[in-house]
């Protein structure tokens, strides 16, 4: 996910590319996700005993700012998520660096990486993007798979592990399969 507060883009990526999402959920600006829920701003006033009103309330400042902003995130979690639902993928932020954590904070997935990319995506495009995160991606399958290794091992010690093919279909028909290596060009 690329963003910046006036612009908000979303892409699925492989190891091989990458194309742009287009998500009707997803708002394209922080200006069109708050324009209909912005709270109105109150200004009262009093009449003082001479006469000439006094006022007070709530104004903008830094502290709206900042509510603005997580909620404007809410939603793009929320319409990322719904992007997400049926085939979850790892999520990377891409975005100036204050960004990330307001938006760990705000985030419900438990597919965002803790690395992002920190960087304006406005003046990237989409195959720069690809260049940025798919490292960071990456890691994270390396990490995965150096993992599943040690336990595989761990299981293999203990005799828990098949290379027989029938045993690995009756065992994934039963739903005992917990991680299943496979050669490269294999079949």
């Amino acid at each position: 996910m690329a963003h910046r507060q006036n612009v908000v883009r979303l892409f699925k990526a492989t190891s091989a590319g990458i194309s742009k999402v287009n998500s009707t959920a997803l708002p394209d600006s922080m200006a069109e996700a708050l324009r209909y829920d912005d709270p109105e701003k109150q200004l009262q006033f009093y009449s003082s005993h001479n006469g000439t009103p006094t006022y007070y309330g709530q104004g903008t400042g830094h502290d709206d700012e900042q509510a603005n902003l997580r909620r404007f995130l809410r939603q793009v979690d929320q319409a990322v998520a719904e992007e997400n639902k049926d085939s979850p993928a790892l999520l990377v932020l891409v975005g100036v660096d204050y960004l990330k954590p307001i938006y760990d904070e705000v985030s419900s997935s438990p597919h965002l990486l803790k690395d992002s990319v920190s960087t304006n995506p406005d003046v990237l495009s989409a195959q720069s993007l690809h260049e940025m995160t798919w490292p960071v991606a990456a890691r994270y399958f390396d990490q995965k798979a150096a993992t599943a290794k040690e336990q595989f091992e761990t299981l293999t010690a203990v005799q828990q592990t098949t290379a027989d093919l029938k045993d690995c279909l009756n065992a994934a028909h039963d739903g005992q399969i917990e991680t299943l290596f496979i050669a490269q060009g294999q079949q």
